[in-house]
């Protein structure tokens, strides 16, 4: 991985053990970072299902795993899930997950692809190849909707 920069007025975490980095503005969602993949859940999200979800991260499992914990959690009860973005390294570049007001930019060679969770009734998912980079957001909040409270981010180098 190519360590990055960090950017003025933004906190720099490094995840123990590796050397993966991420940025972060302070809000009211929770990010869990682990060395292939991270997510940013809605401040909805019980600290069972954080739990849950940093345990699936820390065991190496990808997004297809943290989406059944989340099923499993709210008793396949979809509609309960709360706003999330999650995103894992894949053979094939970034593998994404998004619900609610969030999105994940991935950095391709390309240009940035996005992939939001807004305007679906359950998750958008996508493998975006040949990624980089990813960097998960709330979005900020606007006059035609709800968001979350504040503005988060968390970035995966993908290199």
């Amino acid at each position: 991985m190519t360590p990055r920069t960090p950017c003025r007025g933004h906190p720099l975490a490094r995840v123990e053990g590796t050397d993966v980095e991420a940025r972060y503005v302070p809000g009211g969602q929770h990010a869990i970072v682990a060395e292939l993949a991270a997510a940013l859940l809605g401040s909805g999200a019980s600290s069972e299902l954080r739990e849950a979800i940093w345990e699936e991260l820390r065991a190496g499992s990808g997004v297809a795993e943290v989406l059944q914990a989340m099923i499993v959690r709210h008793a396949a009860d979809v509609s309960a899930i709360p706003a999330f973005a999650v995103v894992s390294r894949s053979a094939d570049g970034a593998h994404c997950a998004v619900r609610g007001p969030l999105e994940v930019r991935v950095l391709t060679p390309r240009g940035p692809v996005e992939v939001s969770g807004g305007g679906v009734s359950m998750w958008n998912e996508r493998i975006v190849e040949g990624a980089v980079a990813a960097e998960i957001a709330a979005v900020p909040l606007r006059d035609d909707g709800p968001g979350l409270d504040s503005a988060a981010d968390v970035e995966l180098p993908l290199e």
